[in-house]
């Protein structure tokens, strides 16, 4: 297989020698034009072809090129910030922003220099830049959403496509940090952006993936599913409470296990909650989703599912009236809570 450069150097050389050719080129200047149109035909065959080898290779991403290139690491640097309490966690800054609902993250580019100073002397904790480097980077700003999943970003990889920049955005869970900026050289610099977020997701090898069970899944086929249900309000009931504990007891033992909890309150007119938590190599990693979760507050959440990674879990059995599970804030509280009626 030819290397790139050499395959074009000799189209380039077959080109040129048909069209030096005088055999070749003299039809081309005979003004009997109907009768050489043959030789129009061939040459606008071989020009056509021609461009169609050259476009191929500019932009197909085949064997010779590609039209997706990884920003390198020396092509761009990132620095991160924590939004102080004063700012509530980024309500100011989002009026501006761009919202990408699928990821639960706001971006904005910031091209020039003046409109930098016009977020900087704003805005507490912005990144420091001077004028003159706005000449050779531009600026891409991301600030999670108001939920406790999306502080500690961080930039994973940067996609530079045809006229989009893909940024692929993760999360550091010992990390508090809102905002984080990305300086960027420009000539990656793109009209469209998309955000990937890079969420742990639970591997759950003893059920059906989350993602494919059916938005009218019920308490019913949930039991059957060897979930462990708990019912709340009144009549509260727990599925399997031997299988929650022997979940406990192996994990606190250090034996990798993962189990599917649904929190029932569809009596109660709410619907369900359902979390996926897998022990894996000494972590807890859990997803809760609320997609069929219709309490008040629904239309105000931003996403379905949130995820939480841990090295602690803690069981309360001493709720008498009530019960009820939940994950609580893993920065803060290191922990994933049930709270179950014995």
């Amino acid at each position: 297989m030819l290397e790139e450069k050499k395959f074009i150097d000799e189209i380039w050389s077959k080109y040129k020698k048909y069209s030096e050719d005088r055999n070749n080129m003299k039809p081309f200047f005979n003004k009997k034009i109907g009768r050489n149109m043959k030789y129009l035909v061939g040459i606008k065959s071989f020009s056509l072809c021609l461009v169609t080898i050259i476009c191929t290779i500019l932009f197909a991403g085949g064997v010779y090129a590609g039209i997706k290139a990884t920003v390198k690491s020396d092509e761009y640097y990132q620095e991160y910030s924590t939004i102080k309490d004063s700012d509530s966690l980024g309500f100011s800054y989002v009026e501006d922003m761009t919202y990408v609902y699928e990821t639960d993250v706001y971006y904005k580019k910031i091209n020039t220099y003046e409109e930098y100073m016009k977020y900087r002397t704003t805005y507490n904790n912005f990144i420091e830049m001077k004028e003159d480097e706005f000449d050779e980077y531009f600026l891409l700003v991301f600030l999670g959403g108001n939920s406790w999943d999306r502080l500690g970003l961080y930039i994973d990889t940067i996609d530079v496509m045809d006229d989009t920049i893909r940024v692929n955005i993760g999360r550091k869970e010992d990390q508090d940090n809102a905002l984080v900026f990305g300086k960027i050289r420009k000539e990656n610099n793109r009209e469209n952006i998309e955000i990937e977020f890079l969420e742990r997701i639970p591997n759950m090898t003893n059920y059906t993936p989350m993602k494919d069970l059916p938005q009218n899944y019920t308490k019913e086929q949930a039991i059957k599913d060897n979930c462990v249900v708990i019912g709340g309000g009144k009549s509260g009931y727990i599925s399997r409470p031997d299988a929650l504990k022997e979940f406990i007891r192996k994990t606190e033992s250090g034996i990798n296990d993962n189990i599917r909890v649904v929190e029932d309150k569809t009596d109660e007119g709410y619907g369900m909650i359902i979390i996926d938590i897998e022990f894996k190599d000494g972590e807890y990693i859990a997803c809760r989703d609320l997609s069929r979760f219709n309490a008040i507050g629904i239309a105000t959440r931003k996403r379905n599912f949130t995820y939480l990674t841990t090295n602690k879990i803690v069981v309360y059995d001493d709720m008498k009236e009530v019960k009820e599970m939940y994950i609580l804030n893993g920065k803060y509280s290191e922990q994933i809570a049930i709270i179950v009626q014995e």
